[in-house]
C-alpha cells in the first residue's frame, strides 16, 4: 500500500549516489605466505581508489601494507603479531591520513 506516495525505484537519492560511486571503484590486493612447520609468515598489499565518496567530493586513494606471523601452539590454537601501515590520499584539502597498526592475535579454532 503506497498511501498516495509514489515509490522511487532506488528508495532514496543517496542510494543512487552510493551505487554510482561503487561503479567507479578500483580495488586490488596482492599477498604471499610461507609456512615452515608451526610458523607462517605473510605479507600483503591493498590498493583502492574511487572517484568520490558519499560524504566529500574528490578522488580518494587508500594503500595498506601488512606483514604478519603465526605460530601454532597446539592444534586449533595459534598466536602471532601483525603490523599494518596505511596511507589515505585525497585531492580534497585536509583529506590525507596515514598511520600504523600493531596487533597481537590469538586464534582458537574448534
Amino acid at each position: 500500500m503506497d498511501h498516495g506516495r509514489r515509490a522511487r525505484p532506488s528508495g532514496h537519492p543517496a542510494i543512487l549516489r552510493a551505487a554510482r560511486s561503487r561503479e567507479t571503484q578500483n580495488v586490488w590486493t596482492l599477498g604471499a605466505q610461507c609456512t615452515t612447520g608451526p610458523i607462517t609468515v605473510g605479507l600483503g598489499y591493498l590498493n583502492a581508489q574511487d572517484a568520490d565518496s558519499l560524504t566529500t567530493a574528490g578522488k580518494l586513494k587508500t594503500e595498506l601494507f601488512t606483514i604478519g606471523a603465526k605460530y601454532v601452539v597446539a592444534p586449533g590454537l595459534s598466536v602471532g603479531p601483525e603490523f599494518d601501515h596505511f596511507k589515505i590520499r585525497s585531492d580534497v584539502a585536509g583529506g590525507n591520513d596515514k598511520g600504523n597498526i600493531f596487533l597481537a592475535r590469538t586464534d582458537l579454532a574448534f
